[in-house]
């Protein structure tokens, strides 16, 4: 059994191994900003209807040894992206806008290359959407836009920082920080505030555009508000909005930058206040621009189960009573058969397969810190990924005398099967030449022989929720 189990947890890694890959496209889009995007198959690229010529992109991605991506344009062969890590730039002869483009991904490391379809990632670049940006020129006759150089310190920061797409937001691979942006009217950038993650570190930047000719600049600032609240606000900020004071109106913008703020680590809802303010020399304002708050979703570490198990440990019972031929005391032994035990057993939220893979990764890793001891099912583990340790004590004989452990696969919540040991107290008669009903064996020697010892043995069975388990059967 423990060769079977070995065997099901190395083709898990090689199945995990072969997780889709990562491609980041890059371009510079109509409003001039430098836009690095986490590409996904069949996506659409909005660009403005106006943007009709691009032919210069950047690609990047994370290889094996061995393999490549092959570039296709309107199924041409375009180019082989083959150094793993780099931002390999490209230059099409034509513009892209509006073509097919494909990025498959090959593997060559067996000499032999061998596409692996199930990678592929098609996408587009349409000029479908309408330009609103109102457009504010330097003295100089530079663009002094607020709005594109909010959104390139955003562009420099989310590159800097590494930070990929989640159902929590923007997370940090190989932290515990999720980054949420806004800018200086307090609307969000990038994403709209998420659902939360217990125990994650949530840092807040306010990007915004600043003129070297304003003497005193607004201050930023962020008002933590600690609990949780009943009613949810909307997140989807689809309108701007202006706040209550006056932001540098009429003034060209030099540049934009930024301000950091830490919330603290929580596991119940986190709320907190915008705040700018404004010091004209004579009187000090603060206005909140906004008020956000981030509902938190539940990290669970384990679960507690009721299992039904068959196991093969034999626990016999010995007695010693009169030979039915009359020739004297013999020694009768039963319940020398597996048997079936009900089992309260406690699941710990470790999958070997996800902490083997960020072994073997090492920094490479692109394993969530809310995966690895624990899951969220807002973001859950993967069916294959669903193996978790497991220990339990007999319920339905001497509980303290009957332990179990070994591994659990969810097949759907609440329902688990168990493969494992059971270790366990059991009766032994150990008389030299002893067989069962016919050694004759005085009362004597019967209490000198009989025993009891620990040993261990294979068992299995399902394992079904507690709480399931409870409502099943009305306790």
């Amino acid at each position: 059994m423990k060769k079977m189990l070995l065997a099901a947890l190395v083709m898990l890694l090689f199945i995990n191994a072969k997780a889709a890959i990562n491609v980041q496209f890059g371009y510079l889009n109509a409003a001039g900003e430098t836009l690095a995007i986490s590409l996904k198959n069949d996506m659409v690229i909005s660009e403005m209807k106006t943007f009709k010529d691009l032919k210069a992109f950047t690609i990047s991605s994370a290889l094996t040894t061995g393999h490549f991506l092959r570039i296709k344009i309107n199924g041409e062969t375009f180019a082989d992206y083959k150094t793993s890590g780099e931002i390999k730039k490209y230059e099409a002869k034509n513009t892209i806008i509006e073509k097919e483009i494909n990025i498959e991904h090959w593997d060559s490391s067996s000499g032999t290359e061998v596409q692996v379809s199930e990678d592929l990632v098609k996408f587009k670049i349409l000029p479908i959407k309408e330009s609103k940006v109102i457009t504010e020129t330097n003295s100089d006759g530079t663009d002094g836009c607020a709005g594109c150089l909010i959104a390139g310190k955003y562009q420099e920061i989310y590159a800097a920082l590494g930070l990929e797409q989640t159902p929590f937001g923007l997370y940090q691979k190989g932290s515990k920080t999720i980054h949420l942006f806004f800018d200086q009217d307090g609307n969000s950038i990038g994403s709209t505030v998420p659902q939360g993650i217990a125990n994650a570190k949530y840092v807040i930047h306010i990007i915004y555009a600043f003129s070297s000719a304003d003497t005193k600049p607004i201050r930023y600032s962020i008002k933590q508000k600690s609990g949780s609240f009943n009613g949810s606000l909307n997140f989807e900020n689809e309108n701007i909005r202006k706040g209550g004071l006056n932001f540098q109106g009429g003034k060209t913008y030099d540049a934009a930058a930024e301000k950091t703020f830490l919330l603290g680590t929580a596991t119940d809802d986190l709320s907190f206040d915008i705040i700018a303010t404004k010091d004209d020399g004579t009187t000090v304002k603060k206005a909140t621009l906004e008020s956000y708050t981030i509902k938190m979703s539940p990290v669970y570490h384990g679960s507690f189960d009721v299992g039904l198990l068959k196991t093969d440990l034999i626990n016999p019972t010995f007695s010693n009573i009169a030979s039915p031929s009359g020739s004297g005391m013999v020694v009768k032994q039963t319940d020398a058969s597996s048997k079936g035990v009900v089992t309260i057993m406690a699941s710990y939220y470790a999958s070997p397969v996800i902490i083997l893979r960020h072994l073997l990764m090492g920094k490479k890793s692109d394993v969530p810190f809310y995966k690895l001891g624990s899951r969220n099912y807002l973001d859950d583990h993967k069916f294959y990924e669903r193996i978790y340790p497991t220990l339990g004590v007999g319920i339905s004989n001497k509980t303290f005398e009957n332990f179990f452990y070994g591994f659990n696969f969810e097949l759907a919540r609440g329902l688990n099967l168990f493969a494992g040991w059971h270790y366990g107290k059991v009766n032994t008669f150990e008389m030299p030449g002893f067989q069962a009903g016919v050694t004759a064996v005085s009362p004597e020697q019967f209490e000198y022989y009989k025993n009891t010892t620990w040993k261990n043995q294979g068992a299995i069975g399902v394992k079904i929720d507690a709480m399931i388990f409870k409502n099943l059967f009305g306790l």
